[in-house]
């Protein structure tokens, strides 16, 4: 939204080099967003590119194939808060804060470098079972890492790529002895369809298929979900 109206209200000659590059074909699902730029563009429709735009969304609004996706979270904190609660709230997770960077009680870590690092005691049964987390089954949350030493180090791959960093977050949600692959595969899709509104179609689902060398069967129970 933020882009178009930019390249709207700045210059048309702009959005019309921007959708030089793109194609608006049958099976393009639109958003809310784009009746309000066909709104902004329409009066200033004058490169061929814009025009081929405004006349295929214009055609899709006349036509039964119009619908609104869910509005997908824009920020950082939305789409933390929206993971958040799509487990705590409809699957009963209890939410766990992030720990320190730095752990306190965790000498064979420099900083904290993923989601499980908290929950280090229940994997390797050391848990006090007089302790809060003894009584975790299902757990969300965003934990704060910082990869920057030690086995996980980022550091040389920062700026080389669009996904490596020194610090970022890690949200996860866990089963202590609770649900496995079945609920988690359902959910996932969940979240990712009908919560955050991504399209099915432009989806790629994989799982472990075996290796032959090293004797590993595949992994056939995932794909044998319907």
């Amino acid at each position: 939204k933020q882009w178009y109206q930019r390249r709207v209200r700045g210059s048309i000659s702009n959005l019309n080099s921007y959708l030089a590059s793109r194609s608006y074909i049958k099976g393009y699902h639109y958003t809310a967003e784009d009746d309000q730029v066909l709104g902004e563009a329409k009066p200033n429709s004058d490169g061929p590119h814009v025009k081929r735009w405004t006349s295929h969304i214009t055609n899709l609004q006349n036509s039964s194939t119009k619908h609104y996706s869910p509005a997908i979270p824009q920020t950082a904190s939305a789409i933390r808060r929206s993971f958040i609660d799509f487990f705590k709230d409809k699957h009963e997770h209890t939410e766990v804060h992030s720990s320190s960077v730095v752990p306190h009680d965790d000498p064979t870590l420099l900083f904290a470098n993923a989601g499980m690092n908290q929950f280090k005691p229940i994997f390797l049964g050391t848990v006090d079972p007089n302790s809060d987390m003894a009584k975790w089954k299902r757990v969300v949350n965003s934990q704060k890492c910082i990869r920057a030493g030690g086995k996980h180090n980022d550091l040389d791959d920062v700026g080389k790529d669009v996904y490596h960093h020194t610090f970022f977050e890690m949200m996860g949600n866990w089963s202590f002895g609770d649900y496995f692959k079945k609920e988690i595969i359902y959910w996932s899709w969940e979240l990712l369809t009908d919560v955050w509104g991504l399209e099915k179609e432009r989806l790629y689902v994989t799982y472990f298929g075996g290796d032959e060398k090293l004797g590993l069967a595949p992994d056939d129970e995932p794909s044998n979900i319907g």
